[in-house]
């Protein structure tokens, strides 16, 4: 008797583990909310691990990557690069915001141009993953996002010019798609922060405005803490500018010359 209720209270045990592992671990993947999928009828692009050979890492990566629906090596696609914070993990694309459904959905309701979409995986899942996606004493970051550049545009269908490749992120992949593209402006010709650094102005007034001397170039930056409330203000008058629509507000008070032409700087000055 003493032998049966042992091996049913190590069955007992052994299920509560293994469920209790479930629970923690699609908490992990997905925070909590179910498994994400795209509706029924929607086309439905794939998902794919890639390990290739990285000079700039010394040996063996790997990066995710999105193919939309239809994908069959003939047609060419532009691409979108997509670089996770710390101390977060590639697939955070595709659990927590899963950037395929996303895809999938405005693809097939004509929203989003098909692409193809990149997530290269860092040094991810700790602390010391803070690489901030740069050539420094933590590895060759910066040039490891350029390995995956070459190796997706040998390996799969891609329009491979400036044009045609964007890269984006989010926290320190946000800070990281900005110091990239930067660097690299003769590859990415759009580059986005998603939640990057705190940044600020002198006057606490964002900058929204093209380059003056560079075609092309605009920037929209310098919310100074307050991103979350007037970024979609900013995202619109930028997207106007861009665009070369009529902007939604005046844009002369976010111009970036006047911090540099004399002008008087007063905080809060709008």
């Amino acid at each position: 008797m003493r032998r049966v209720t042992a091996v049913l209270a190590v069955g007992w045990l052994a299920v509560g583990l293994a469920g209790a592992y479930r629970y923690l671990r699609r908490y992990d993947e997905y925070r909590g909310f179910e498994p994400p999928a795209t509706p029924a009828g929607i086309a439905r692009g794939s998902v794919r691990q890639v390990s290739f050979f990285s000079p700039a890492a010394g040996g063996e990566n790997r990066y995710l990557v999105y193919l939309p629906p239809g994908y069959d090596g003939r047609r060419r696609y532009p691409v979108l690069y997509l670089l996770h914070g710390v101390p977060g993990k590639a697939d955070v694309f595709t659990t927590v915001d899963p950037v395929q459904v996303f895809a999938n959905v405005l693809i097939a309701h004509r929203r989003m141009r098909p692409m193809i979409i990149v997530m290269p995986v860092g040094r991810q899942g700790t602390l010391a993953g803070d690489t901030e996606w740069a050539n420094t004493g933590s590895g060759r970051w910066m040039d490891f996002v350029l390995d995956v550049e070459h190796d997706v545009d040998r390996r799969f269908a891609t329009l491979a010019d400036r044009r045609h490749r964007g890269i984006a992120g989010d926290s320190e992949g946000a800070y990281g798609a900005i110091n990239v593209a930067l660097h690299h402006l003769g590859d990415f010709s759009v580059a986005e922060s998603w939640g990057g650094y705190v940044d600020s102005t002198p006057d606490a007034v964002p900058v929204i405005s093209s380059i003056e001397g560079i075609r092309g170039f605009f920037l929209a930056a310098g919310c100074s803490g307050h991103g979350f409330g007037i970024g979609p203000g900013i995202g619109q008058l930028a997207a106007d500018l861009v665009a070369n629509d009529t902007p939604c507000v005046d844009p002369t008070p976010f111009r970036l010359s006047r911090l540099l032409d004399g002008s008087k700087v007063e905080v809060g000055s709008i």
